[in-house]
């Protein structure tokens, strides 16, 4: 709270401390960087940047959670890296980077996702932390231009990739494809896909299902 009070003020205090930034301090430091409003200095963007590849999964994912209030073009395709880590990091990961995308189509006339596109590019990650993240970020965008490439995951050899791929689906409103492709994964061998596409249908009130 001070730090948003501070602003300007706040965003100088914590470039002065990085020379002297002790180990133990980092998570609390992306925390405060996290807060501040307005223009933030590059110096504490790259700091935040860098934070991504701490091995420790409480500080890298500080350094998601501060990127996804004040990051921005820069940062999405580290954070698209990211994506590819086990665990708290890569979902945090995927979190920041769609609302950072987010960000950026607001600023675009078309309001379109061609930086996102353009990271993704053409062939998609099919297995494990990177497929089921890249899931999370194109369900939370909720654009009919993700269902094929999603509902291409849903024949995914792997389990977590079909639940998360089934979840997305079921937040992209419209007529699609990815309606008649979750009502096969209806019949799918594992009860959580299964869950999930039954989930999803019901988020899209398909009534064909």
């Amino acid at each position: 709270a001070l730090v948003e009070r501070l602003g300007s003020k706040a965003n100088d205090a914590l470039v002065g401390v990085l020379g002297s930034l002790e180990f133990a301090s980092r998570e609390a430091l992306y925390r405060l960087i996290g807060a501040l409003p307005g223009e933030v200095d590059v110096r504490l963007i790259n700091l935040l940047l860098e934070g991504l590849d701490d091995p420790m999964d409480t500080i890298a994912s500080a350094a998601t959670d501060a990127l996804k209030r004040i990051g921005g073009r820069s940062a999405m395709a580290p954070l698209y890296r990211a994506c590819g880590r086990e665990g708290t990091v890569g979902e945090h990961a995927a979190e920041a980077l769609a609302e950072i995308a987010q960000r950026q189509a607001a600023l675009r006339p078309g309001g379109d996702h061609d930086e996102l596109m353009l990271l993704i590019g053409g062939s998609w990650p099919q297995t494990g932390a990177s497929a089921r993240n890249l899931c999370r970020v194109v369900g939370r965008l909720g654009l009919v231009a993700f269902v094929p490439p999603l509902v291409s995951m849903l024949g995914s050899n792997d389990v977590g990739v079909r639940v998360a791929a089934a979840l997305a689906l079921g937040n992209i409103v419209g007529d699609h494809e990815g309606v008649s492709a979750l009502c096969f994964s209806l019949a799918d061998e594992d009860p959580q896909v299964r869950a999930a596409a039954c989930r999803s249908l019901g988020q899209l009130r398909a009534a064909e299902s």
